[in-house]
């Protein structure tokens, strides 16, 4: 039998790293040794969630195929982009202003766009990283974040100096666009957010 995670790598493929991938293919044939067939995805991805959690499952992703319509998997790019903001207009502003200038757009902008109010609890942005528990699709999201970033540089620059800010930022956000190529084009993100960044 193929030995397979349920990404379709092949046991060989996977980590070694982890002692707990050796007990995770011992769990899997015990199953398929007591009920004479296969272990069926939902059972493995349960293994995964409880003896790996967030990190390795994304770690088993990184090998695998995207897939791009998953609006978790667009969360890591854009929360790259929201810090390669941040960076920049800290070290224009001074440190911790773009958290309050975002902060206050967010809140200007959630009669829009909803998911993205501080006050529901639906969207959390931190150090680079995105928590989203709501159920927005990925246009609506996207083009939420841009509206919100845009807004946050008019701000901040008071207008006067945007158009230099978003030089600056865009020349920041070339590295997420050398690290993250695929999933810029895959999500569509380079479409949606050409406002923000220039490939």
């Amino acid at each position: 039998m193929k030995k397979e995670d349920i990404f379709g790598r092949r046991w060989d493929d996977l980590p070694d790293s982890h002692g707990k991938t050796h007990y995770y293919w011992k769990k899997i044939e015990e199953y398929e040794d007591i009920h004479r067939e296969p272990a069926p995805l939902e059972y493995k991805e349960h293994l995964i969630n409880r003896l790996f959690g967030k990190e390795i499952k994304e770690s088993f992703q990184e090998g695998g195929k995207i897939d791009y319509e998953d609006l978790n998997g667009m969360l890591k790019v854009l929360g790259a982009i929201i810090g390669g903001v941040e960076k920049v207009i800290d070290q224009t502003y001074g440190e911790n202003t773009f958290v309050k200038a975002f902060r206050s757009v967010l809140i200007d902008i959630s009669e829009d766009f909803p998911f993205l109010d501080p006050f529901a609890a639906e969207f959390e942005y931190k150090d680079g990283e995105i928590e989203f528990v709501g159920n927005e699709d990925r246009d609506g999201f996207t083009k939420g974040i841009q509206e919100a970033l845009l807004l946050t540089i008019s701000n901040v620059s008071e207008g006067k100096d945007s158009e230099k800010l978003i030089a600056k930022v865009r020349e920041e956000l070339k590295s997420v666009l050398e690290k993250f190529p695929n999933e810029i084009t895959g999500f569509k993100i380079d479409e949606k957010m050409k406002n923000i960044i220039e490939l």
